[in-house]
């Protein structure tokens, strides 16, 4: 229901709006910010997978009472570790950028508010 009336309000804003540049910059923000928050969440997404299925090799292989077993249960692990630090080491960035796209969004809205 908020979507939906703030998806209402950015179209009056933009039906009413005489500076047609700026409702074309308003447009593309909001399409780059839909684009950066999807990242963001993907990342966020693979991280808690990743995270989880380390975790649980690291349990699997000290369950385990064979040596071949174990081995490849830590070498799991190790990889999804080390595809973790990847993806955390991409996760920052992706924020910020969401951040950035957030913030220049409101000052197109302080903009298309003003007469």
């Amino acid at each position: 229901m908020i979507r939906k009336r703030a998806s209402q309000a950015r179209m009056e804003l933009g039906n009413t709006c005489e500076d047609r540049e700026l409702v074309a910059e308003y447009d593309s923000v909001v399409e780059e910010l839909s684009a950066a928050d999807h990242t963001r969440a993907s990342l966020a997404e693979e991280m808690d997978k990743r995270e989880s299925w380390a975790l649980q090799d690291r349990e699997k292989g000290k369950a385990t009472p064979f040596k071949n077993e174990a081995n490849r249960y830590a070498e799991q692990a190790e990889t999804h570790e080390a595809i973790l630090a990847d993806l955390r080491a991409k996760y920052d960035p992706a924020e910020n950028t969401v951040n950035a796209l957030q913030e220049h969004l409101s000052e197109i809205e302080e903009r298309l508010l003003e007469p």
